[in-house]
């Protein structure tokens, strides 16, 4: 923000000049506007043209009073210039810039506010699942610090203004992910974006219990304690081993060639419509795993063998890239 304050102080300073140059040539030597600003970008530019007509002698004296505060300006500007080209910080700006541009265009996307510990992991999910997202985070070391690829995600700012959520688009986003360390910024970020967007998804971390009926009331759909889950996920190493290991190997997929797909009634060919669908049957021709079924009206039920795929259902499959692949081009359109 501290050099963009200078090279905006460098332009104005370029523009000043222009305008005392002008304005003197009018008022001392009596030239026309065309012919004084003339004068102004020759005397400026040191190229040594032709001046239209002798100076007087008050006209000398303020034209060398002039080549000695443009000889000062040009040391500036020149500085200036150089540091952004030499640092980057043009190249930052004219980043930054395709970046708004591009957070404007978004429709349906998801926005990430903080880029700490959850937060850089909610963005690496979603930037593997292909999806469109912003992150807003206050801290522009931390931007600096991030993965090259995320760098056009970022968005400086605090999420807890009107202003910020704005420009990352809060009115036309499909979720936010709050994950900022304070439940009071929180709480304050839930309320905002649900005011902006009646029918956003929230998801917001909290850190204390007695957050999370806050956030409930304050407009989240679900809320997120990491350090509860975190203690219970130790405990259940011991208690639990094999079930944590399968949710390990859920969590950890992309690192190890698996994944975890969820798709949806219109996603299947015609044929597998208003059909049963058996887990025997998809692991036995592509090699996928049934790993879930959400029916529309019952919610999550373990598919049995008379589990008919019907509208707004959705389907979760668990398999390496090859079997998800075989899983597509088998049963989608």
């Amino acid at each position: 923000m501290h050099k963009l304050k200078e090279l905006l102080i460098a332009i104005v300073l370029l523009l000043l000049s222009l305008v005392i140059g002008t304005s003197g040539f009018i008022i001392i030597e009596g030239y026309g506007f065309l012919n004084a600003f003339y004068m102004t970008v020759i005397t400026f530019a040191t190229v040594g043209f032709t001046e239209v007509h002798p100076l007087t002698d008050a006209g000398r004296i303020f034209t060398s009073f002039y080549i000695l505060l443009n000889l000062v300006i040009f040391t500036y500007v020149l500085s200036v210039i150089t540091k952004y080209l030499l640092e980057g910080e043009l190249q930052s700006i004219l980043k930054k810039y395709m970046s708004e541009k591009e957070v404007h265009n978004l429709k349906n996307h998801v926005i990430v506010c903080g880029y700490g510990r959850n937060g850089s992991k909610a963005s690496e999910e979603l930037f593997n699942s292909k999806l469109n997202f912003v992150i807003i985070e206050k801290e522009k070391e931390v931007i600096d610090e991030a993965p090259e690829e995320l760098k056009s995600k970022f968005l400086l700012g605090d999420a807890s203004l009107d202003e910020i959520l704005i420009n990352a688009g809060i009115e036309k986003a499909a979720a936010i992910i709050i994950t900022t360390p304070l439940d009071s910024v929180n709480v304050f970020i839930t309320l905002t974006a649900r005011g902006l967007n009646s029918s956003i998804k929230i998801i917001a971390r909290a850190s204390e219990k007695n957050s999370e009926k806050k956030l409930y009331r304050a407009g989240a759909n679900s809320v997120v304690m990491p350090e509860a889950i975190g203690g219970l996920f130790m405990a259940q190493l011991f208690t639990k081993p094999e079930i944590i290991e399968m949710l390990d190997l859920f969590s950890r997929g992309n690192q190890l060639g698996f994944h975890l797909e969820k798709f949806t009634f219109d996603q299947f060919k015609a044929e597998y419509r208003d059909k049963i669908i058996s887990n025997k049957e998809i692991s036995s021709r592509t090699g996928a795993v049934l790993v879930g079924f959400k029916d529309d009206e019952k919610g999550f039920v373990s598919p049995g063998h008379e589990t008919v795929l019907g509208p707004d259902d959705v389907v979760i499959i668990f398999g390496s890239g090859e079997t998800l692949s075989a899983f597509k081009h088998t049963y989608l359109k």
